[in-house]
């Protein structure tokens, strides 16, 4: 059972091309135990798997090349019983921002989704911290489940006070880039 206190290991592999690199990996699975393994979507390369440890095990026991791995620990939820498991899409969107900016960053976003939760179809996964980030800078990472991308796409009109908050919260991050995936274990 993963521990969200102790943080996950975000791995991004590249499969092999072709039909057979899914079936394999899914059948390693319970060798290689995952919290969750993503399937690409947008925005990930189409020989993607996103993958999230308690600890990740040495890339040589992996079924593909490791691209990357990120050590994030969770700041806002992230247990595995917040891991929504129906059928729907996972947005990946990384922020980068501040360092000194990280409190209120985190307080935006907890504030924010008592509101965006709200909207149908909606669910945070967590909020996470890179351990590893450049000089000044923090790392983060925002798993959220949406029941499908027409989900997500209703959430950029979220309610007012959301709307207001995420405001804010943009206009204290440096970039930010987003990915989508379906959950295919976890």
């Amino acid at each position: 059972m993963a521990n969200a206190s102790s943080g996950y290991d975000y791995v991004v592999l590249e499969l092999e091309q072709g039909a057979a690199a899914w079936p394999a990996l899914r059948e390693r699975m319970s060798d290689i135990g995952p919290l969750a393994l993503f399937a690409p979507q947008i925005g990930f390369k189409s020989t993607d798997a996103v993958l999230l440890f308690d600890h990740a095990p040495p890339a040589a026991q992996l079924p593909g090349r490791v691209a990357s791995i990120d050590r994030i620990l969770p700041v806002l939820r992230g247990a595995p019983e917040d891991l929504n498991r129906d059928p729907g899409i996972y947005a990946h969107r990384w922020f980068t921002i501040r360092a000194a900016d990280r409190s209120r960053f985190i307080e935006l976003s907890r504030r924010a989704w008592t509101t965006f939760e709200q909207q149908q179809g909606t669910r945070v996964f967590g909020l996470f911290l890179a351990e590893a980030a450049s000089a000044g800078n923090d790392r983060l990472l925002l798993l959220t489940w949406y029941a499908d991308h027409g989900a997500w796409q209703r959430t950029r009109d979220p309610p007012a006070e959301a709307r207001d908050l995420f405001a804010q919260r943009r206009a204290i991050t440096v970039e930010t880039v987003v990915r989508t995936s379906t959950l295919v274990s976890g």
